[in-house]
């Protein structure tokens, strides 16, 4: 049966000539659109038409079984995705070509294929026109920070780069007090599941999915939750 192999990074690209239950495998799967130099995820849900091409996430690295269907009729969703997957004979020209992987900083997304490299089959890549830097980021939360300068953010599944200009913390009480208890500083990794109060300028913040585990907070008393209220 087709399978997904997913790397130490947990993103891995992935396509099949049959409808795919992807949840049903034990993964996640996005479709990838790039914009503004960094790549937004989209989650796919229910069954995934054949020869659509996702980018999964595991929980763990391993070999997953891709789950198909019994049905007859349900042929799926086609997923609408700039991802494309590798047959071995794509090389970068060092201007458009961009490959999943994880960069030297652990930031999990696309890096720039110098001309003449081939990128390896069955690698995952996009293929940008008007990029201005060498790296796309995948954006594992967009958070909206007020007027204020303050914003509340929580995942539950991905480790996060703090971005520039801006600052995280966690809390813990001490003395009938709320006090900052780890400070997460721009570019450091912000664990998984840990529920932090981000202090930047009012706007918008793209916070990028870091391989890298951070370093957990013990005493943090923030909560969170992946679902919406």
């Amino acid at each position: 049966c087709d399978v997904a192999e997913v790397p130490d990074y947990l993103y891995t690209a992935v396509s099949s000539t049959y409808p795919i239950d992807y949840a049903a495998s034990g993964l996640t799967a996005y479709g990838v659109t790039v914009k503004d130099g960094k790549a937004q995820l989209t989650p796919v849900s229910g069954l995934a038409a054949a020869n659509s091409v996702v980018l999964v996430k595991g929980m763990q690295a391993a070999t997953y079984p891709l789950v198909t269907t019994n049905s007859t009729t349900d042929t799926g969703t086609a997923v609408t995705s700039e991802l494309k997957i590798s047959n071995g004979t794509v090389t970068g020209d060092g201007k458009t070509v961009f490959a999943l992987g994880k960069d030297a900083n652990g930031i999990v997304g696309f890096s720039l294929v110098d001309n003449g490299t081939e990128v390896p089959d069955g690698t995952g890549y996009v293929t940008v026109t008007d990029a201005t830097t060498s790296t796309i980021p995948l954006v594992g939360q967009s958070l909206a920070v007020s007027e204020e300068g303050y914003g509340t953010l929580y995942d539950g599944t991905n480790n996060l780069s703090v971005p520039a200009g801006a600052a995280a913390y966690t809390y813990k009480v001490a003395n009938n007090q709320l006090l900052i208890s780890k400070t997460y500083e721009e570019g450091s990794v912000i664990p998984k599941a840990t529920g932090v109060v981000v202090k930047a300028a009012e706007g918008t913040y793209d916070l990028p999915i870091s391989a890298e585990p951070g370093e957990a907070d013990k005493a943090n008393m923030l909560k969170g939750t992946d679902t919406e209220a």
